[in-house]
Formats: structure tokens, sequence, C-alpha cells
């Protein structure tokens, strides 16, 4: 009984000192209002294809396009701290594992193949790989004229 206590401390140590979510939301006890984060200023190992945008005036009246990108972050790469000021949006986890460090959870976010991160104004966050896939994104805006 003893050794099983002493094998598995060190597994109970690891998940207490990274202290991220490990699954597709913010644990309810981490949501917070305006957690302030700092990361990367440039993004590494991102390739960010804009792949079709919709006009919106012609069929809802409203300035702007709903943007959709594929977004692929490789293993080690960072997508940059950036903020949602008047583009919000979806980031569909298509495949890999990424952490998602946000402005309005205490911990990061493990997001992984099937996972949908949302985006609203307000959000400042950035995302790093840290596995041996590459990330691939789905992620859709509303963009207004002159805002990314």
């Amino acid at each position: 009984m003893v050794k099983f206590c002493i094998i598995a401390a060190p597994v109970l140590l690891v998940g207490i000192v990274t202290q991220s979510a490990h699954a597709a939301e913010c644990p309810v006890d981490q949501v917070r209002a305006d957690v302030s984060i700092e990361g990367p200023n440039t993004s590494t190992g991102v390739e960010v294809l804009n792949e079709v945008a919709i006009p919106l005036e012609g069929s809802t009246g409203l300035a702007g396009v709903l943007q959709h990108r594929r977004v692929t972050i490789e293993p080690g790469g960072t997508l940059e701290l950036h903020r949602h000021d008047v583009v919000p949006g979806f980031a569909y986890v298509l495949t890999g594992t990424a952490i998602e460090y946000r402005s309005d959870c205490s911990v990061p976010i493990v997001r992984t193949g099937g996972d949908i991160a949302t985006e609203p104004s307000s959000l400042t966050h950035w995302w790093r790989n840290e596995g041996e896939t590459p990330v691939v994104l789905l992620v859709s805006h509303v963009v207004r004229d002159g805002a990314e």
C-alpha cells in the first residue's frame, strides 16, 4: 500500500502543478471576468488561410463579412496574444491538441479535436501547440470593415 502512495504522489503532483483544464471549457470555479494574461507578441509556426467570406450587408443589412479561416499551428508553434474587441467568433479544433490561455479563465484550457472555443468580443487569448502533430483550427469571425 505504501508503494502505491509513493508512485501515485508524483502523478498527483504533476496534475496540481500544471493546473490546466482538461475539458473543452474553463472549469466553473476558474471562470473570471478579466484575467491578466501575457503571451507572445508574434505568432511562430502558424499558417493562416482565408478560406471564404460571405458579405453580410446583402443578406442581413449588417456591415462586414462572415470570415472563415483555417489556422494551422505546427508543433512548438504559438498563435500570438490577441484581443477580440469587435470580432467575435468560434474556433473549432479539427486536429491536434493545443493549450489556450484566455482572459476569462484562471487556468489554461487543453483543446483537442472536436472542441469549440468561443471567442466573444472582450476576449484576449493565445494558443500554443505543445504536441507532436499540427493543430488545425477552423475559425469563423464576423469581421467589420477594417477590423481583423
